[in-house]
């Protein structure tokens, strides 16, 4: 089993996965997307997170500067230096690409994962609820998020300040997914 296909069955609606998958990147309603369908009526297409650029899926969630500073973060929670793509589905395949150990690469994907979502809903949190987060409250959530969903989905016994300070150490699969 794949771990979209346990995120889904354990932690995250079918809606939510959906929204996450590079595939279905042009159905995410980014501001350009509104804006092509006629529905953005607020007349700014910037970016929420930098107010520099065009809000669209690739620079919202790759090429945005803000963006970029979370997955650098994230990058450098697990000891790694990178130069990402700035397209979803080769970004997803780098990412991915990084680890090749099965149990540690299943873990980080779940990270891009998490990544992804709490770039999504801080980004909405922005727009509809004059969200107060900051890039370091977000980087946290992602933590905290990757951590949760590799306990339930990937069944694993993990410490939480082991896993905020070095992810691939104390870790240890409590039971057999079926």
């Amino acid at each position: 089993m794949d771990v979209e296909t346990q995120l889904r069955g354990q932690v995250l609606s079918a809606n939510s996965i959906q929204i996450l998958k590079p595939t279905t990147h042009c159905r995410i309603p980014t501001k350009d997307n509104l804006m092509k369908r006629g529905m953005n009526g607020q007349g700014n297409e910037k970016c929420v997170l930098c107010d520099l650029e065009a809000e669209s899926v690739e620079h919202l969630f790759f090429k945005c500067n803000v963006s970029w500073s979370i997955w650098a973060s994230c990058y450098g929670w697990w000891d790694l230096k990178v130069a990402a793509h700035s397209k979803g589905w080769p970004h997803l395949e780098q990412h991915i690409g990084m680890i090749s150990t099965g149990l540690v690469k299943e873990m980080w994907t779940v990270v891009w994962f998490a990544t992804m979502w709490s770039i999504w809903i801080w980004r909405n949190q922005k727009i509809f609820k004059d969200g107060a987060d900051t890039r370091e409250q977000v980087v946290e959530l992602i933590k905290f998020r990757s951590f949760y969903w590799c306990k339930t989905a990937l069944c694993l016994d993990l410490v939480q300040d082991k896993w905020r300070s070095k992810p691939t150490e104390g870790y240890m699969r409590m039971q057999q997914r079926v």
